[in-house]
């Protein structure tokens, strides 16, 4: 992350306006994503930033999450585009209509990451492809699949947690109903009952 009060140092030739013009083209890109809304002020230089760039690769699976056998449960999120679609392709998943843009799945998590119980948690699990969401409802993994166009998401629903996964896909519903309006793409989740095998 970064914050962009850090911006004048780095653009030191540049006044405010043209540091919130380039700052508002990187938003448009996705090269930056905000992590939380502008200052009352609308003074976007007291903005924090996610950067995907400086994101760390994800270490073994097994050190981001815990896997647990009996209480997991799984699922997946698919994408395709919306472009172009007569009304008798609208209801098309097949493989070459499937289409997820890198930029969603970070405004994705610019906006998950401020659930969790502690800023510290935010970014403890956060890597280039995927984070580890953990909230005072519930704990999820999610995980970014590029090759197959999906978000794949793990959801701990042991005890005391077992409406955990109705409530992320909810949450995750509302989130991607925002996200999803600028990139012109559809998507629908899919339940798996053993690890994304059906």
């Amino acid at each position: 992350r970064r914050n962009s009060e850090l911006f004048p140092d780095l653009w030191p030739s540049l006044d405010m306006d043209e540091r919130e013009s380039i700052l508002c083209y990187m938003i448009h890109f996705g090269l930056v994503c905000k992590l939380h809304d502008t200052e009352p002020t609308g003074l976007i230089d007291r903005t924090i930033f996610l950067v995907p760039s400086l994101l760390p690769a994800a270490p073994e699976s097994s050190e981001v999450w815990s896997i647990n056998e009996e209480y997991d449960q799984h699922l997946s999120v698919s994408f395709i585009t919306n472009h172009g679609t007569s009304n008798s392709e609208m209801e098309d998943w097949s493989e070459s209509r499937k289409f997820l843009p890198d930029t969603l799945y970070f405004r994705l998590v610019a906006i998950l990451v401020r659930d969790v119980k502690r800023v510290s948690d935010a970014f403890k699990n956060l890597y280039m492809d995927c984070v580890v969401i953990n909230t005072h409802e519930y704990c999820y993994l999610l995980c970014h699949h590029v090759q197959e166009h999906a978000l794949k998401v793990t959801v701990y629903a042991g005890p005391g947690c077992e409406g955990a996964p109705a409530k992320v896909i909810d949450h995750l519903d509302k989130c991607l109903g925002q996200v999803c309006q600028s990139f012109g793409v559809r998507y629908r989740f899919e339940m798996f009952s053993d690890n994304y095998h059906g």
